[in-house]
């Protein structure tokens, strides 16, 4: 296991298991928990439930944060791993999307990285924002 994918599953139980899948942005887009090998093939032997985002979604998400222009998400809403997410609601450095039948996606910026939770159709998103705010405090605390 990468060595930031442990952040993913820490996420994923700080959830309360409504998360099912996570995956961490750098403030520059590069996926840092990437779901693909370089080849661009699916990880094999992975047990992390990585959040399928792609470089082109990856990057759009970074930049409206880290030039803060999150507005763009009001109005476009937010895709992740190709789904189009209705943009609900924004708090400081939160963004909080959903699509009926798909679950909800939150979105949180800390200092160099952005984490993107998804939340199960039907799970509690309370407990998601609550697990992602508390991996992001932590990941805040060290530096990033």
């Amino acid at each position: 296991m990468a060595h930031w994918d442990q952040y993913v599953d820490s996420t994923i139980v700080y959830c309360k298991k409504a998360c099912d899948e996570a995956v961490l942005v750098g403030m520059n887009g590069a996926i840092w928990t990437p779901w693909q090998d370089e080849c661009g093939n699916a990880k094999q032997n992975s047990c992390t439930p990585i959040l399928k985002i792609t470089a082109q979604e990856a990057l759009k998400i970074a930049n409206n944060f880290s030039k803060n222009q999150t507005s763009e998400f009001h109005g476009s809403g937010v895709t992740v791993g190709g789904i189009k997410y209705q943009f609900l609601k924004e708090d400081d450095n939160v963004i909080y999307a959903k699509k009926k039948d798909n679950g909800c996606v939150t979105l949180q910026k800390c200092k160099q990285v952005i984490v993107i939770a998804h939340t199960k159709e039907g799970e509690q998103v309370g407990d998601v924002n609550l697990g992602v705010a508390r991996i992001c405090e932590y990941l805040e605390s060290v530096g990033f």
